[in-house]
């Protein structure tokens, strides 16, 4: 059967997207089928709690600088699966995503004939990727796991060289209680004799350096000292950032995130181990023209759509909002699995928001906007209201930032708000 774009897209939307991960084998035995699609390209590997997608966005724009051609896969999309899979910089073109797709349902079909497990929605969006770059003139594939790391499909790959973000509590129903044994998990991507690079002196480091010297990696580290801030406004931050090895006195992101620096930072690392010859420039040039969507972009003058969705990327959106020092109103929604509960002890925290506005999103995960509300309140918020849907509680953020001069709006909770939120800007609806 040929399927169009649209069901195409919907036979992948239909696999739940936490069905039980199948065996390593399972998927092995029918990237095997496909020609081993994942072998083909010189890969970088990314996990981390959070971070991880900036990190491979800033690697994937230096390379784009330097001359390189890349594929870059991370999730989740916002708006369109196939922002999953990107050429150089660019959304792969629909054809050739449906043309994957028909080659992996076709695997899939004889696999399962075979008597063998269907693969898990993330399994089968990993093997299409690992297609679409097989089969594209690229120098280097960027990889971001999906969750964990161990028993993460993307951990199937061989790479040239492993990146491990910022690691907090997260997903812990998956990845155990403590950092310790969260960083176990994303620790598990390290391979026999690949160089990894990391952040220095966190309660994961000592997780990562142990599992690093058990493999034979060479160990990166990021410390925080290598970082010094220099100066920022609304819309960039300079800082530098030098090592014994690696001088940069002055670079730019194009961000009011401060947390950005440290993205950058591992970026900066693991293609100066990767390409020792990367010229400087190329790095700045690189860096400064990084764009990442939802992660404290300004999408209207003093309107940020944030991805924060846990406790740790929480707590590095609350730096942002008191840096920027304006009376500040919250967009907020969140889905049941996260734990919403300390996330909003955390957002009531000294009362930095004027108006906090609840809503839900289109997922059968969200949470009830009402019962939201009662956290708010009962965290000591006395200016909230909760609406249903998304776009009229945005509507009422912007009509209250339109109030008054230098106000701020930001919009976070769930990538599921901003996906929405992206949605209707697309359309002009907003």
């Amino acid at each position: 059967m040929q399927y169009t774009y649209e069901q195409a897209v919907d036979y992948l939307l239909n696999i739940p997207k936490f069905a039980k991960k199948t065996t390593k084998d399972n998927l092995l035995s029918l990237l095997k089928k496909l020609g081993d699609p994942q072998k083909k390209k010189p890969a970088i590997h990314v996990a981390g709690t959070n971070g991880k997608g900036s990190t491979c966005a800033y690697m994937n724009s230096i390379l784009l600088k330097a001359g390189f051609h890349t594929g870059l896969f991370t999730s989740p999309h916002l708006v369109d699966l196939e922002e999953r899979f990107r050429l150089d910089g660019e959304v792969v073109a629909r054809e050739e995503f449906l043309c994957c797709f028909h080659l992996f349902k076709q695997a899939m079909d004889a696999h399962v004939k075979e008597g063998n497990a269907h693969l898990s929605f993330f399994e089968a969006v990993f093997v299409i990727g690992a297609l679409i770059f097989s089969r594209a003139p690229i120098d280097y594939a960027i990889y971001e796991t999906g969750l964990g790391g161990r028993l993460d499909a993307t951990n199937v790959l061989i790479p040239r060289l492993t990146v491990i973000t910022s690691i907090g509590r997260d997903h812990m129903q998956f990845l155990g209680d403590t950092i310790e044994q969260i960083a176990e998990e994303k620790a598990g991507i390290i391979k026999e004799g690949v160089p990894v690079v990391y952040l220095a002196n966190t309660e994961a480091s000592a997780v990562i350096s142990r599992k690093a010297v058990e493999k034979c990696a060479k160990e990166i580290k990021l410390s925080k000292e290598f970082i010094k801030f220099l100066k920022k406004d609304q819309k960039h931050i300079d800082f530098c950032f030098n090592t014994r090895y690696i001088r940069y006195d002055s670079l730019t992101i194009d961000t009011c995130a401060e947390y950005q620096m440290e993205n950058a930072s591992l970026a900066i690392l693991a293609i100066h181990e990767l390409i020792p010859t990367v010229k400087s420039e190329v790095v700045r040039e690189g860096i400064k023209a990084m764009k990442w969507s939802c992660r404290m972009e300004e999408i209207m003058d003093g309107v940020y759509i944030d991805g924060a969705h846990n406790e740790p990327a929480v707590m590095r959106l609350m730096e942002t909002v008191k840096q920027n020092k304006a009376e500040s109103a919250l967009l907020f929604a969140v889905v049941q699995d996260k734990d919403y509960k300390k996330m909003i002890e955390l957002l009531s925290k000294d009362n930095i928001f004027s108006k906090v506005i609840v809503t839900s999103v289109d997922e059968a995960r969200s949470s009830n906007e009402e019962r939201i509300k009662e956290q708010f309140l009962l965290e000591g918020q006395h200016n909230v209201c909760a609406k249903k849907k998304s776009k009229e509680a945005f509507q009422i953020g912007l009509a209250w930032k339109k109030e008054k001069e230098n106000r701020m709006l930001y919009c976070a909770g769930s990538l599921y708000l901003a996906g929405e939120l992206c949605k209707e800007l697309k359309k002009g609806a907003l």
